[in-house]
């Protein structure tokens, strides 16, 4: 029975193995001619040996997002540290796109992020909606000092990730709160061969998220599922 490779090339790799033909490695993407090796970070297919003969892969291939850590933003504000922690998400419309390797970056995103079940922890006297929702959001792939795998995530457009509003008669920071900048996550095992990878998202690892004018910090624990691929397939990420 033959083994299947997915690379996902240059600073992140995401592999995938599969009983399926060769002219189906996987339901959503199209196998082409075309050598992968230019530097680009792209999907490709390996069907020899590991790390060789690989070829490109092109389409869109949806994935669905669950949470399994409460996500706890962090920031201070007028002397005061808030806490907002939000228990669960729901996704809309997240797609890996590759439509054109080695020419545009392989990129992961999503229509909206919806967090829910949302309460402040600090300071009590701080209300919020139990829901936030994001701007439409896009990932692309980076790698932490040559160390770990992982995806920068960040708005589609300009640079409000979302919004929301802090009430409370006594609360000190009341009124609008926009977050704005770019959240890295971490894979946490890339070379198993998984369906579905947790990505973590740590406190240490952001130097770009603001809330206001205030540097703030998230942390959050999230299973990413290839919901097409993953009826017949596994993957795995590795640095290729």
């Amino acid at each position: 029975m033959r083994m299947f490779r997915l690379a996902l090339l240059a600073a992140m790799a995401t592999c995938v193995f599969s009983a399926s033909a060769a002219s189906s490695a996987s339901a959503a993407f199209t196998l082409s001619e075309e050598l992968c090796g230019a530097g680009k970070v792209s999907f490709c297919w390996d069907s020899i040996k590991e790390g060789t003969s690989l070829r490109e892969l092109v389409g869109v291939e949806p994935f669905q997002v669950e949470q399994l850590k409460n996500a706890l933003l962090e920031w201070k504000s007028g002397g005061v540290t808030l806490h907002l922690e939000c228990t669960s998400i729901k996704t809309k419309n997240g797609e890996i796109l590759q439509t054109e390797p080695l020419v545009k970056p392989t990129i992961m995103e999503y229509e909206a992020i919806t967090f829910t079940g949302c309460t402040f922890v600090t300071p009590k006297s701080c209300k919020v909606a139990a829901e936030i929702t994001t701007n439409a959001i896009s990932s692309e792939a980076v790698n932490q000092a040559n160390v770990a795998e992982g995806i920068a995530i960040k708005p589609a457009a300009g640079e409000t990730l979302f919004e929301f509003e802090v009430a409370g008669e006594e609360c000190l920071g009341k009124g609008k709160d926009v977050v704005k900048g770019t959240i890295i996550g971490l894979w946490v095992e890339p070379d198993l061969d998984l369906k579905g990878h947790e990505l973590k998202v740590e406190h240490a690892d952001q130097n770009n998220l603001f809330v206001g004018a205030n540097k703030a910090t998230l942390e959050v624990l999230w299973d990413v599922k290839l919901t097409q691929l993953e009826a017949t397939d596994f993957w795995d990420i590795a640095l290729s």
